[in-house]
C-alpha cells in the first residue's frame, strides 16, 4: 500500500516535470 502511494507520488512529481519540460 504504502510502495502503490509512493509510486503513485513519484508519477505525479514526474507528470508536472514533463509539464515544466515542455513550458521551458
Amino acid at each position: 500500500y504504502l510502495i502503490e502511494k509512493i509510486d503513485k507520488l513519484n508519477t505525479k512529481l514526474i507528470s508536472e516535470c514533463d509539464r515544466q519540460d515542455i513550458i521551458y
